[in-house]
């Protein structure tokens, strides 16, 4: 509530005009009121000062809040950024998923295939032995069918050769994709966790923007 004090101008000359026939009463009045005028200055030059902090004070809590809105649109900014990153980097982990569960079906694949060789590879050496053992048969007919047998049985075992190099070679690419696997899943926590602190600072920020000064300023 606003206080208006009317006072009576202060005149020296006419002070000392009246002063020798003033009573003592109204003299001391007068000092009294003196005093309070030269009081109540001090009081407003004060007030006044109290003003200007005020003001200043509340400038400083405007260019603070400016500056935490600017650092929280940069921050949402770059959580966008870092969210389309994760999205990639997930994709790209499915991607690597899908591509050793195929390697994984071939390498089934190619185990059935040569345990299916393998036994062929067996019976036709069992029917070699069979040519063998038929001494009442032809001996030019046998030695052509055992030699037929021979090759193919040779022709088998140098597939079965190759079926394993390849399996090898699936292997190496296998443990391959699983290293890039593990690799992308390390950015992806290195991902989470700047995200992470990026929250823990957006939240010292919007401490200071709410109390009006930083924690440690005194």
């Amino acid at each position: 509530m606003d206080k208006t004090f009317k006072l009576r101008a202060y005149n020296p000359d006419a002070n000392k005009e009246e002063a020798p026939g003033k009573p003592a009463k109204e003299q001391i009045e007068s000092s009294a009121l003196e005093k309070k005028t030269a009081q109540l200055e001090e009081e407003q030059k004060k007030s006044l000062e109290l003003l200007k902090t005020i003001i200043r004070l509340r400038e400083d809590l405007k260019q603070e809040q400016e500056r935490s809105a600017g650092l929280e649109a940069k921050l949402h900014k770059l959580d966008a950024v870092e969210e389309n990153q994760l999205v990639r980097k997930n994709a790209e982990l499915e991607e690597v998923r899908n591509k050793l569960a195929e390697y994984l079906k071939l390498n089934e694949h190619l185990k059935k295939s040569i345990e299916q060789e393998q036994a062929a590879a067996a019976e036709m050496a069992k029917k070699a032995e069979a040519l063998e053992a038929g001494v009442g048969q032809s001996t030019a007919v046998a030695e052509q069918e055992l030699a037929v047998r021979s090759g193919q049985l040779e022709a088998e075992k140098q597939r079965s050769i190759e079926l394993r190099a390849m399996i090898e070679q699936l292997r190496d690419s296998l443990r391959q994709e699983q290293a890039k696997a593990a690799s992308a899943a390390e950015k992806a926590k290195g991902l989470e966790d700047r995200v992470k602190e990026l929250s823990e600072t957006l939240g010292k920020i919007a401490g200071i923007a709410a109390t009006g000064k930083p924690d440690s300023g005194a």
